[in-house]
């Protein structure tokens, strides 16, 4: 396989081309910014308001084409779209009496005036995060990051050894593999017991991945050595016991650093089938690993899984999976935000990242998650918080361009940079951030930020650890 080698490429060779017209996304995506929050600040009937926000939505999306459809940029934007855009056409299309979301209070907050404020705000993140990308590409930060002795040889050892050993963990408490067992049957609380464990061995993954995608010497004397350490451990330790999110985003993770590597780009269809194949093959294998000892045959674990519509003879329940349980969460924070039932965080939430950093093991009283805030208030959650729902939470309808616009400047600079200059680092910073693109959007932002932190700790942990090899095989070589 061909390979790019390191090198640094001048600015107007690595920043990616655009055609003029590319400032009429920049003034579109500020206009629809002007006229949704008009909308989100009239009285009119609020379906159609919600479709007003659809169509909001959709020319949001439309700057994808303007960009020539960069791969990061694309999936950000497909992901911070699905959860509304999704349910919010259902909801219009099928009327609201009928049950969409399952963990959204009927007949309170699955409305069409929470729709459309919902459909509303999330072309406020769209075209926020347009903007951001717009500026990043047309004004790169200079920046120059470099790990210490990136290059060297050590660093694929302790890469394929972090992802074995935090694989062989995982395997451990994730219990057997799904055909003998229901996911997460092994006993204790399965999030306690695995940790940071999964963001280790997804890094590890990434790591041995970026220093092959930086020299083309490395890949043609490891790719063989990748291939083993990554089935082992994304496949027979994780996928194979259940876990879905975090294979699925380090495939993504590995699939982004190739296409930059060779120069390829996303096209409309292509992103489609590729988001229609992981949907697909999720539920599938959602259903697999639920059905041991259930008594269910696979045939009507997968019927039930892939019918889109059920009538229990009272309401219709539209079954859209993880999307509908991520969408309940902008839903209900907007309803409890809108009638006053909790208060502005004013940003507090993201102040409280500092303090849970530690494991709750070690910080019992450390700040709650989020998503608690819902049983207080006598609803339920799917799991996880929004990204938009928790800017929402924090700032209102400020929030939702203030913090897609900085994740998207962030992502969009990491990006640039591994771009231009094409080293272990700065590949290894943009598939990093790739790779938390699931769980740091849907789930909650403070996955970024936690993720981040790991990363920091081995790092720091490799910069201290290859000195002393080095020195070490320099006092054998001189023995021998």
């Amino acid at each position: 396989m061909p390979m790019i080698q390191r090198q640094n490429i001048p600015d107007e060779i690595s920043r990616p081309v655009l055609p003029n017209w590319s400032q009429i996304a920049f003034l579109g995506s500020i206009a629809i910014i002007c006229i949704a929050s008009i909308f989100l600040n009239t009285s009119i009937d609020p379906k159609s308001s919600s479709i007003i926000g659809i169509m909001c939505c959709l020319a949001s999306l439309s700057s994808l084409k303007l960009y020539e459809w960069p791969l990061v940029f694309a999936l950000r934007m497909t992901m911070l779209a699905i959860p509304g855009v999704l349910t919010g056409l259902v909801i219009i299309l099928y009327g609201t009496d009928n049950i969409v979301m399952v963990h959204a209070a009927r007949h309170i907050y699955q409305t069409y005036e929470v729709t459309s404020r919902v459909l509303l705000l999330t072309s406020l993140a769209l075209c926020s995060s347009s903007i951001a990308w717009f500026l990043a590409i047309n004004k790169p930060l200079r920046l120059a990051l470099r790990l210490p002795d990136e290059n060297s040889p050590f660093r694929m050892w302790i890469y394929a050894v972090l992802a074995v050993v935090a694989g062989t963990l995982l395997a451990k408490a994730l219990g057997p593999y799904v055909w003998n067992a229901v996911y997460a049957s092994s006993g204790g609380d399965l999030f306690l017991n695995i940790g940071a464990m999964p963001t280790i061995a997804v890094i590890g993954i990434i790591g041995m991945y970026s220093l092959m995608l930086s020299n083309d010497n490395i890949y043609k004397n490891n790719v063989r050595f990748f291939i083993l350490v990554s089935v082992y451990t994304l496949i027979s330790c994780m996928f194979l016991r259940g876990m879905r999110l975090e294979v699925f985003a380090a495939g993504i993770a590995i699939y982004i650093g190739f296409s930059m590597n060779k120069g390829l780009k996303i096209k409309p269809l292509k992103l489609a089938v590729i988001a229609l194949t992981l949907y697909f093959f999720a539920q599938t294998w959602g259903v697999l690993r639920s059905i041991s000892g259930t008594g269910l045959t696979i045939e009507d674990a997968l019927s039930n899984a892939f019918r889109f519509a059920k009538d229990d003879g009272a309401a219709i329940y539209f079954q859209l999976g993880t999307f509908a349980d991520i969408a309940s969460t902008f839903y209900n924070t907007v309803g409890l935000y809108d009638d006053g039932l909790v208060k502005p965080l004013l940003g507090s939430s993201y102040l409280e990242y500092i303090p849970r950093t530690l494991p709750e093991f070690l910080y019992p009283d450390r700040p709650k998650d989020l998503s608690g805030l819902f049983e207080n208030v006598g609803l339920t959650s799917g799991g996880g918080f929004f990204e938009l729902a928790e800017a929402y939470m924090n700032f209102g309808s400020l929030g939702c361009i203030i913090v897609p616009f900085a994740i998207t400047y962030l992502i969009a600079q990491c990006y640039l940079n591994a771009l231009r200059h094409r080293c272990v680092t700065t590949i290894l910073l943009y598939m990093f951030v790739v790779s938390m693109f699931l769980r740091g959007i849907w789930y909650q932002t403070f996955v970024f930020y936690k993720a981040t932190i790991t990363l920091m700790v081995i790092e720091l942990f490799i910069a201290m650890f290859i000195p002393f090899l080095s020195t070490l095989l320099r006092k054998r070589i001189r023995h021998v």
